[in-house]
């Protein structure tokens, strides 16, 4: 287990050097964040980049090197993770495609978590970003640990407030994706005469 954790660290290692040392790429993505400056495209951009590379750490990675190579201002990079935190749910989605009621349904809440988070930092963001965002920078002065905990903040403050919703959220996944009437239960036995 120590040494597949390890194994994930020199990955990234080795994803913020690429980064870090190729002009090419480093062009690449200055072009890019340059024309997709728009918050929804930004949400969008880190949707299909996280849904293209299979993982929400890689991306943070190479955010993190292009934030600390200022390449990215913060301000995108906090949509970006909103949408890579959206990008995760496909994995989820795709493994419950041939599995049970309870495996779609657990995907679906995984995917409309994710959404919500999205759109209410999304409304904290324009309602309180410009008070929030320069207390929060010149608090934390490094690039790197911005981004690490602003991720762990959101997943935090998004846990935080959606938990108050489970009963609902249960219940309106339980009416969008119903039981297969092959994996519905007798409700009560049946005696014979």
């Amino acid at each position: 287990m120590l040494i597949a954790f390890g194994g994930i660290f020199i990955g990234l290692d080795m994803i913020t050097r690429a980064f870090s040392g190729n002009e090419a790429i480093t062009d690449f993505f200055v072009g890019l964040f340059s024309r997709f400056d728009f918050w929804l495209l930004l949400i969008l951009l880190g949707m299909a980049f996280t849904i293209v590379i299979q993982s929400s750490s890689a991306s943070m990675a190479i955010y993190i090197s292009l934030l600390s190579g200022g390449i990215l201002p913060f301000s995108s990079a906090v949509f970006l993770i909103f949408g890579s935190e959206i990008g995760t749910c496909l994995t989820s989605i795709l493994a419950s495609l041939k599995a049970n009621t309870n495996a779609k349904r657990a995907a679906a809440v995984h995917l409309i978590f994710n959404v919500l988070s999205a759109v209410i930092f999304t409304i904290i963001y324009f309602l309180f970003g410009n008070l929030l965002l320069p207390f929060y920078t010149n608090l934390i002065t490094t690039p790197a640990w911005q981004l690490s905990i602003f991720q762990v903040i959101y997943n935090v403050v998004s846990a935080l407030i959606l938990i108050w919703f489970i009963k609902p959220l249960n219940w309106f996944v339980c009416k969008i994706i119903r039981d297969n009437k092959i994996n519905k239960k007798i409700k009560s036995p049946k005696l014979l005469p």
